[in-house]
């Protein structure tokens, strides 16, 4: 991600997990779950026009839900148990993710994208 962050602009990026983590550690303080961040995860929750539809959605929110820090997820009252979020909602999403592109097939859009994040960067003259 550090890479996508630099390619729009953003400077001083973590380079590693332990960067993000002293910098999460710095400009935790500041960080707060708001009524908008609650608003999102509500409906998020109850999104979808069928049932499947509403189950798929869960399970890609649960999943995005389940790489946020411990004490996020406390404050977005996100109890899940860390054995279901290894075992059951990671593995769950991946698997949805792969059958969806293979269903789709080949997409430009996504190799160009791939292409993108995987360039050596411009040289500055």
């Amino acid at each position: 991600m550090g890479r996508v962050a630099e390619l729009l602009g953003a400077l001083d990026v973590p380079g590693s997990r332990v960067e993000v983590a002293d910098y999460l550690a710095r400009v935790r303080p500041e960080l707060r779950v708001t009524p908008p961040a609650l608003d999102v995860l509500r409906l998020r929750r109850g999104f979808g026009r069928s049932g499947r539809e509403r189950a798929a959605i869960r399970v890609l929110t649960n999943a995005s839900l389940g790489v946020l820090p411990s004490w996020a997820r406390a404050e977005l009252a996100v109890n899940r148990p860390r054995l279901l979020r290894a075992l059951w909602d990671r593995p769950l999403a991946r698997t949805g993710g792969r059958i969806m592109v293979w269903v789709c097939g080949p997409s430009r859009i996504r190799e160009a994208a791939y292409a993108r994040a995987t360039a050596e960067p411009p040289q500055a003259d």
